[in-house]
């Protein structure tokens, strides 16, 4: 039997690849892309964004985002009734820039987070190698082939087992024949040598492409085609679902994103120079944003926003479980208090000024545009976690 792979580590030797690689993947890469910017137009063109039902039948949806199956593969003497293509159309609230910046997972740490918050099933994953990484000119540009394993859902986990995937990703902006700009992810399943199939392991296959416009000053726009082979033997049904769900979870991209940039301003808000209220008899004695008087007596609780570290009641604060990778390495995911303030500024943020601060951040290692009354590392936030761990209710991923 093949030895189980550690967390978070590839199981494949270092992966080599030469100049000629590259080129190919990045030509497969912009392909895709090309190709389905191009599927995306003629669909607003000749179909003016109608689905017709006698081609595509919807089977799952979650709120303004639909996923349907490709009629024809109903039929069981259909070529394509083995491997079904799902399509998937619809809008979700925000902003553009947010959708891409939710999409950007190009580090192994990103990925971990992304499924934190997404939900899309990972139980293992690891960045192989990067062949594009974002940069203060493109910060959502990232080309990168990846390994995960998808586990199963409860009822399924005890029939089947889990499925690993080798895929090249990919995440940008692009533009359309007018000029529009539009974000788009391709998540493609690829052949190497130095990362063949391990034996006792099930090798899936996945390919998904889309893209994403701002429809309205409120919506994003998202259209995603595609399909996942688990291999082995799983019911159709299961096959589908498991496409499904994997379309679906962009539905997730926009919370992310606000994650995203919380993390990025308690990363630049804290500071050391501001002490830390620790304790009940450190907290003011009424509320920072509406007055509110605390009692001993009752009434409502009062807490700490972990950004601009004033006191708030329950009224005037919202609380978020945030994620954040400790220094040995595990998932530690906590609820973090704000005031309202501090918590409407940072998801409304410009999410391309923070995604190219974080590249600037990466390169230099430390925080870049702001003073430097305002820099914090995101250790100082993993070790307040920690210290949090008997105060608050936290999960870890083992």
């Amino acid at each position: 039997m093949t030895p189980k792979p550690p967390k978070f580590a590839s199981p494949f030797p270092p992966l080599e690849l030469s100049a000629v690689d590259r080129a190919h993947l990045r030509a497969v890469a912009r392909t895709f892309v090309e190709d389905t910017a191009e599927q995306y137009e003629r669909f607003m063109r000749e179909e003016n964004g109608y689905v017709d039902p006698k081609r595509w039948e919807l089977i799952r949806e979650r709120e303004n985002l639909a996923v349907y199956i490709d009629a024809e593969s109903r039929d069981p003497k259909s070529e394509h009734y083995a491997l079904p293509m799902l399509f998937t159309i619809g809008t979700v609230p925000g902003d553009l820039d947010d959708m891409v910046y939710g999409i950007l997972n190009h580090t192994t740490r990103s990925m971990r987070l992304k499924t934190s918050y997404v939900q899309d099933q990972f139980v293992n994953c690891s960045v192989l190698a990067t062949l594009l990484s974002p940069t203060p000119e493109s910060p959502f540009d990232s080309l990168t082939v990846k390994w995960i394993v998808k586990g199963q859902s409860v009822p399924v986990q005890v029939i089947f087992r889990n499925r690993e995937v080798v895929y090249l990703e990919a995440t940008g902006m692009t533009t359309l024949s007018n000029g529009e700009q539009v974000g788009y992810q391709l998540l493609h399943s690829i052949d190497l040598n130095q990362t063949k199939p391990r034996s006792g392991v099930v090798r899936g296959n996945i390919s998904i492409c889309g893209v994403c416009r701002q429809k309205t000053p409120q919506s994003v726009e998202i259209y995603l085609r595609g399909f996942v082979d688990p291999k082995g033997k799983i019911l159709r049904p299961l096959v589908i679902k498991s496409c499904a769900d994997a379309l679906l979870s962009a539905w997730h991209y926009m919370h992310f994103a606000r994650m995203k940039k919380l993390m990025w301003f308690l990363r630049r808000r804290r500071t050391t120079a501001i002490e830390a209220k620790e304790s009940e008899e450190d907290l003011d004695a009424s509320c920072a944003s509406c007055q509110y008087h605390f009692s001993p007596f009752g009434g409502r609780s009062k807490r700490v926003c972990q950004i601009c570290r004033m006191t708030v009641c329950s009224a005037c604060r919202v609380t978020k479980k945030l994620s954040a990778i400790g220094e040995d390495g595990r998932l530690l995911r906590q609820r973090i208090p704000f005031c309202r303030s501090c918590y409407d500024t940072a998801i409304h943020a410009d999410a391309h000024e923070i995604a190219v601060d974080e590249t600037e951040w990466r390169r230099s290692g430390s925080a870049t545009g702001f003073k430097a009354s305002h820099r914090s590392s995101l250790a100082n936030f993993t070790h307040r976690l920690e210290r949090f761990t008997e105060a608050a209710s936290l999960t870890e991923e083992e």
